[in-house]
């Protein structure tokens, strides 16, 4: 007989409108009992399978739950456990080798990633829209060897499911093949979407079956999986990278605009911070350049002027004085940087003196930020293509460096 029983699933699937207090206060001992037991049966699962991948898969068991208050003293409505790769924290932890128990059943799969809608915490969903774009870039090509090497096994072992998304809302497939899967993955409408699944499920009436055994059937999951998983984590560092700088530009972000209001709150000049709300506009809502950037890649041999990073993902092209046009795109006007240090050098944080020297604000205190004050600045060997001396004195009149 398997690990988890029917029972105990039908226990989960009850209650689904249940209060906030559900756990300590309508749920009974024996009730909340069979959620520790599943909750320790798919610990016990999960943690003996990720030794067979000790060296880059990491269990994950459903965190939130404690056996004293269920999730925050409610009832949960389903139970987890996952593989993810060890290094996956950047990425949400995605994707994920997972188990899900609930009243319906249970399923394994893939999911490159959970839904948003399937998180509570707002900030876990704003940084989804982030990561996932990012994320399934990462997926290899539909038409290549280790897309077809697994749609082969797949279609061997047949029951597999290709979805839109996970946790059991119905059982049909939204994908003839893995392939169309990933396809859906590289579209604009999947990364709109952000989720996808490769499921396969165990109903109520199959679940007592003698022969089933789950830690067999996750494990098969996980050697299944596993070649993906490992391609995914070879090719995720820059897109860490991409997504620190991105924390770091949002904190930076609120932070200029706590400062801009302090600025203006004694003086009623609605157009200054307007001027400089669009400012912030443009800085998180780039529109990608291509040829400006292709320009600048080839001016600066691939590196930022600033730092000398060479992370091509994280290079962006900056605009000296702001975009106004096509003609604004010239390489004069522009300078190869950091995702980080454009972000600081639109706000007039950073800027360069006549010397092609960095300047510094004194309102960075960051010593990795500082410790460029005086630096000379990489420059084209061509010096047809230096920063044009009159936009870099107009951009440092931002904030008068």
């Amino acid at each position: 007989m398997s690990e988890i029983s029917s029972q105990d699933c039908q226990i989960v699937g009850n209650f689904p409108n249940s209060p906030s207090n559900a756990w300590t206060e309508i749920l009974t001992q024996e009730q909340r009992d069979a959620y520790v037991r599943i909750n320790q049966t798919l610990r016990n699962i999960c943690e003996n399978v990720a030794q067979n991948f000790i060296d880059h898969l990491q269990p994950v068991v459903q965190p939130s739950f404690r056996p004293e208050t269920g999730i925050r003293n409610n009832r949960p409505r389903d139970l987890w456990c996952s593989l993810v790769n060890s290094d996956s924290v950047d990425l949400v932890g995605m994707p994920q080798i997972f188990m899900i128990v609930s009243g319906r059943g249970v399923e394994i799969g893939l999911a490159p990633a959970i839904h948003r809608s399937d998180f509570s915490n707002q900030d876990v969903k704003n940084l989804l829209r982030k990561v996932t774009p990012l994320l399934f870039d990462l997926f290899p090509a539909s038409n290549s060897q280790i897309i077809f090497d697994l749609s082969v096994r797949l279609n061997q072992e047949g029951g597999w499911k290709f979805k839109k998304k996970a946790r059991m809302e119905n059982q049909n497939s939204d994908f003839q093949s893995i392939s169309e899967l990933i396809s859906y993955l590289h579209s604009e409408a999947g990364q709109k979407y952000g989720a996808t699944s490769i499921s396969r499920y165990y109903n109520l009436d199959e679940i007592d079956d003698i022969d089933l055994s789950f830690y067999t059937e996750f494990e098969n999951a996980a050697r299944l999986f596993a070649p993906l998983m490992s391609y995914i984590r070879a090719r995720q560092a820059p897109v860490a990278n991409v997504l620190h700088e991105w924390q770091a530009r949002e904190r930076i972000l609120r932070q200029q605009e706590k400062l801009l209001e302090r600025q203006n709150r004694d003086n009623n000049d609605q157009n200054a911070i307007e001027g400089r709300r669009k400012v912030f506009a443009s800085i998180t809502q780039r529109q990608g350049q291509a040829k400006f950037r292709s320009q600048l890649i080839a001016a600066y041999k691939n590196r930022c002027a600033f730092t000398g990073s060479n992370t091509l993902e994280i290079l962006e092209a900056a605009h000296i004085n702001p975009y106004n046009g096509p003609e604004t795109n010239c390489t004069t006007n522009g300078i190869l940087l950091r995702s980080d240090i454009h972000t600081l050098f639109d706000l007039g944080l950073l800027s360069i003196d006549d010397n092609f020297r960095i300047l510094v604000s004194p309102e960075i205190t960051e010593n990795t930020y500082r410790d460029l004050h005086g630096q000379q600045i990489s420059l084209p060997d061509d010096p047809a293509l230096h920063p044009d001396m009159n936009a870099l004195r107009s951009q440092r009149r931002l904030r008068e460096l």
